[in-house]
């Protein structure tokens, strides 16, 4: 803060009024001496921009920074942040804290939330269902085994390599910029144009250039119904007449939902003609 002329004495203390106007503070470890306390930093009131990124913070309290838009404090060193509460920051729309020891997140305040990076970080779940806004996800390296993007239809580019997942819905994304889904548990992604991830697949895949890394055998379909890692809970049930021998048989169906009609008698077929001599 003395280099950047918002304190004249080496006290660990600073006039607030000197700093309550500030909207802009990057400092990441790489420039500057590693510190691992920031006590105060609520006092930056008018906050938008925070950037502490690679040093020694094992907590950070930024409940007064009501009008931070985008926070970086990744790959602090030793154990890292543990947890991390960003309730009162509403208009969070960039949160990069990759490499820490969160295992879990509240994002639920968080609505405007665009890019969010935790890879590297041991997450068991995370919450997006109110993030409608939300363009990349990194969770990369992490112990997420369920995903499920189903509210975020802007969602464009996922990093999840080298996690535990063993179920994903994509079903409301149309279409993405990068998917990395490699060594996972994954047999089946839910989506609702097969036909586009297939060909992103069959095209993309592997290729160092591009974003694209799912692992062989990996199906996409609209229900992951019976496949490995899916249950009534986290598959997506397609209503309709899942009887073999009725009239209006879905074969798409995988959930009855009492609609199946059937020729009026076994002489007849299903509009009604006659099927004997």
């Amino acid at each position: 803060l003395i280099n950047l002329g918002y304190d004249d004495v080496l006290d660990n203390y600073v006039i607030t009024d000197s700093i309550k106007d500030i909207t802009n503070l990057q400092l990441p470890g790489e420039n500057i001496s590693k510190f691992s306390d920031v006590t105060g930093i609520n006092n930056f009131v008018s906050l938008g921009y925070l950037n502490f990124n690679s040093h020694l913070l094992t907590s950070i309290d930024v409940s007064g920074l009501l009008d931070l838009y985008k926070i970086q404090i990744a790959y602090q060193g030793g154990d890292g942040i543990t947890e991390l509460d960003l309730s009162n920051n509403t208009g969070l729309v960039h949160l990069e804290a990759a490499g820490n020891t969160l295992t879990s997140i509240d994002l639920s305040n968080n609505t405007l939330l665009y890019r969010v990076d935790l890879r590297y970080s041991p997450l068991t779940t995370i919450d997006l269902s109110n993030s409608p806004n939300l363009n990349y996800l990194g969770v990369g390296n992490s112990q997420l085994t369920r995903l499920d993007f189903s509210n975020n239809t802007g969602f464009k580019s996922l990093s999840a390599e080298n996690s535990q997942l063993t179920s994903l819905n994509l079903i409301n994304v149309y279409s993405m910029t990068g998917l990395n889904i490699k060594n996972n548990s994954l047999t089946c992604v839910e989506v609702s144009n097969p036909e586009y991830y297939i060909e992103m697949t069959d095209s993309l895949n592997n290729d160092l250039h591009n974003s694209w890394f799912v692992d062989e055998g990996v199906v996409f379909t609209e229900s992951c119904c019976g496949y490995a890692g899916y249950n009534e809970d986290t598959c997506t049930l397609i209503p309709g007449c899942t009887d073999s021998v009725a009239c209006n048989y879905n074969d798409a169906s995988n959930t009855d939902d009492g609609s199946c009609e059937y020729s009026p008698s076994e002489n007849h077929d299903c509009a009604g003609n006659c099927t004997t001599e």
